[in-house]
């Protein structure tokens, strides 16, 4: 799965890359979380030196964004004896999550819609 996902991603261009980030950040990644999450789709479970390595900055500031990816639920720390990796979720997880908060959001609109049409009707 991992091989087809990296063969998948190298068919884009370095344009069509952005595109991907652009996306990820409307989702509410930022830059670097949005490259460190294709970094890991590509690579698969990688160490944070190669992570830092490969996106180019310390290892420091990269455990503090893998920290919010682990957070946002968009990555997972696997711990194996004395070795930690860090892998991406899969997009469709991502996605789930995504329409979870929409139907959240909507069903908080509608009870607040509600909630305001029956203080209106009091107020009459």
């Amino acid at each position: 799965m991992v091989a087809m996902i990296d063969n998948f991603l190298k068919l884009f261009s370095p344009q069509s890359m952005e595109k991907i980030i652009q996306t990820l950040q409307a989702i509410g990644l930022n830059e670097k979380e949005s490259r460190i999450y294709l970094i890991l789709l590509q690579l698969g479970p990688q160490p944070v030196s190669i992570i830092a390595q490969k996106i180019g900055m310390n290892r420091s500031s990269c455990y503090a964004i893998l920290e919010k990816l682990l957070k946002k639920g968009y990555i997972e720390k696997l711990i194996q004896e004395k070795n930690t990796n860090y892998r991406a979720v899969k997009p469709h997880f991502i996605l789930d999550q995504l329409k979870t908060k929409q139907y959240d959001l909507a069903s908080k609109i509608e009870k607040s819609w509600v909630s305001a049409s029956r203080f209106q009707q009091l107020k009459k």
